[in-house]
């Protein structure tokens, strides 16, 4: 018994139309600059000079459960003082942070080019709205990481 796929080799044109395929993206215009914190939640492995017992794992399940209790309206503060593994030498936490999207001198402390900091944090906080909190997990290769994040753009 032969098929015949040609009737339905028509019909892939109309489908793309009626889906919106092949029309481009619409370009999201992204600020000059943002400004965000973030909890970090650092794990053994993540990068040669991550000093942590903790395993990737764990490291992603207390991620997941702080950005919850944040999602209920736990305070940031309060949460980052507790969990954050990025500290300064007098271990307070670090933050916030800004990131410049264009070739930009910056005058202000904690303000960093786009293109230094790590490629998946920036794509997420410059696509967040103000207030957002976001719950980022480790991509392998991404050197500027060192374990997951809860990112929340303040400016």
């Amino acid at each position: 018994m032969r098929r015949v796929l040609f009737p339905a080799l028509l019909a892939i044109p109309i489908l793309f139309a009626l889906a919106g395929c092949g029309e481009e993206e619409p370009e999201i215009e992204e600020p000059r600059f943002v400004v965000y914190d973030h909890i970090a939640f650092s794990f053994r492995g993540a990068r040669h000079d991550v000093k942590s017992a903790r395993s990737r794992d764990d490291a992603g399940r207390m991620a997941r459960n702080v950005y919850q209790r944040i999602q209920r309206g736990e305070g940031w503060e309060a949460l980052k003082k507790k969990y954050s593994n990025d500290r300064s030498r007098d271990d307070n936490p670090l933050g916030p942070y800004g990131l410049l999207n264009f070739d930009e001198v910056s005058i202000y402390p904690n303000m960093y080019p786009r293109d230094k900091w790590s490629p998946t944090i920036a794509g997420a906080v410059f696509r967040m709205e103000i207030g957002e909190a976001r719950l980022v997990l480790y991509v392998d290769g991404d050197k500027g990481m060192y374990g997951h994040h809860i990112l929340k753009r303040l400016r």
